[in-house]
């Protein structure tokens, strides 16, 4: 919460028509314009405080032996990850669908402000990407199904894992090269977007 006791909540609220605006100016086509045009912000997602450093992630759970935990029951083993308390990407909302996203952060006098440099093509986003890999669980796994945004360690690849009654899959979202128990991935990244069974994860986390 900011000095003032404003909310990151209320801040999305009040700092979206300058980040709309903002958005429209950086817009660098015709079809980016008329997508972002129209809309309205979504609830502020908080970043991950371990697992940011060398990218901006969303990941709110952390999948320990990640090798070995694939073929398991992914969720019982996963622990929750810190999450920023300053620090939150706002979802474009148009239609119920995110269509890009922008930054608000606490500034020195504790106060919120739209972060520069957050403002990407859309449609894009760490927002976005999570809203299709949701959405591509759920197609997989049945109404119902249960997705968390989940960093497996130690190869520091960033996951949705979905659960429906002790069915899981994965789409891959990012990866990192620092964080706790993170030691590195040496073979090729997925595509963002890429569908795992837990059997496919197995053989990608195999070194």
């Amino acid at each position: 919460m900011a000095a003032d006791g404003e909310t990151a909540e209320q801040a999305a609220k009040r700092l979206f028509p300058r980040a709309y605006r903002q958005a429209l100016e950086a817009a660098e086509s015709r079809s980016e314009r008329e997508l972002l045009e129209g809309t309205t912000p979504g609830e502020p997602a908080p970043l991950s405080v371990d697992y940011s450093e060398s990218g901006l992630t969303l990941v709110q759970w952390v999948l320990p032996d990640d090798l070995h935990a694939a073929t398991g029951n992914m969720f019982a083993a996963m622990w929750p990850s810190a999450m920023m308390e300053n620090d939150f990407h706002v979802p474009f909302l148009k239609d119920g669908r995110v269509v890009s996203e922008f930054g608000v952060s606490l500034d020195e006098t504790g106060h919120w402000m739209v972060a520069e440099g957050t403002f990407g093509p859309a449609p894009s986003g760490l927002i976005y990407d999570l809203q299709r890999a949701s959405e591509k669980l759920e197609k997989l796994l049945g109404p119902g199904t249960i997705v968390r945004p989940v960093m497996f360690v130690p190869s520091g690849l960033a996951f949705v894992v979905g659960d429906n009654q002790g069915r899981e899959a994965a789409v891959f979202l990012s990866w990192v090269e620092y964080g706790p128990g993170v030691e590195g991935f040496h073979k090729q990244f997925p595509e963002v977007g890429q569908l795992f069974t837990p059997v496919q994860l197995e053989k990608l986390l195999t070194p």
